[in-house]
């Protein structure tokens, strides 16, 4: 009788475990997901970092989706697509004095092997583009 109840209690929760990891499609492109929870130590935040794997679980790319001290609120990100495959990925700091930038912006492209390569990173101050990195576009 034990074992009875017990096989259907792990037939009852196996689904549960089995369909709990988020997916997400991207651009035609399936990306498991999952929110790590981290302490930015140097400015003393606990932030939310959202990260997107590939289907074997490698990283492909990730955005810190709200970073919080007390009540205060110092970084929420959010993520966009567009219909020729960039994604944006945005940064607002709302203390621009603790990280000398208003925001930042990494824009990824889906590449022939479904992976997310970085293909530009740009910070703002005040609205003003400091800073525009583009990789080597050999990768």
């Amino acid at each position: 009788m034990k074992k009875r109840i017990l096989m259907l209690i792990v037939l009852l929760l196996l689904p549960l475990v089995m369909f709990s990891q988020q997916t997400e499609t991207i651009n035609g492109i399936k990306f498991k997901v999952t929110n790590q929870r981290l302490f930015l130590k140097d400015e003393k935040l606990f932030a939310v970092y959202k990260n997107y794997l590939d289907s074997k679980g490698n990283f492909q790319f990730g955005h810190i989706i709200v970073a919080k001290r007390n009540d205060s609120l110092f970084i929420t990100g959010k993520l966009k697509t567009d219909k020729n495959g960039k994604i944006v990925c945005t940064e607002k700091y709302n203390y621009g004095n603790l990280f000398l930038k208003d925001s930042i912006q990494r824009i990824y492209r889906i590449n022939k092997k479904n992976k997310a390569v970085l293909k530009e990173y740009k910070e703002f101050y005040q609205g003003v583009l400091i800073k525009d990195f583009i990789p080597d576009k050999r990768k």
